[in-house]
């Protein structure tokens, strides 16, 4: 529950309580937490779009290797 409990606490999460079973508990995207969501994606994207060229040699280079 610890990154839950950071989670609310840094307003990317919020808890609800279940309706029908008090028990429940679900866990739902804040805006902000979509926000940060959306960043991270675009930052992760264009890391793997730079990424990609050199990764897509070296895998070539690997399977290469293999069938040697």
């Amino acid at each position: 529950m610890g990154l839950v409990d950071r989670s609310v606490e840094q307003n990317l999460i919020a808890r609800e309580q279940g309706v029908e079973d008090r028990r429940q508990v679900y866990i739902k995207l804040t805006d902000h937490g979509s926000e940060v969501l959306e960043q991270l994606s675009g930052a992760h994207r264009a890391e793997i779009r730079r990424l990609g060229p050199r990764l897509r040699s070296l895998l070539k280079s690997l399977m290469r290797d293999q069938n040697h």
